[in-house]
């Protein structure tokens, strides 16, 4: 009975932490692309003006 708890934790840590760094990689890759999306357009209007 022990060995299934266990498994279980083991299973519902490796779940939790799985899920902890998706979400971290996805808001790290998010924050990423609105930055440079947002450079870009700042830029492009930046170049517009002066060029």
């Amino acid at each position: 009975m022990e060995v299934v708890v266990v498994v279980v934790v083991v299973a519902a840590v490796v779940v939790v932490v799985v899920v902890v760094a998706a979400v971290a990689a996805a808001a790290v890759v998010w924050g990423w692309w609105l930055w440079w999306l947002g450079w870009g357009w700042w830029w492009r209007w930046w170049g517009w003006w002066w060029f």
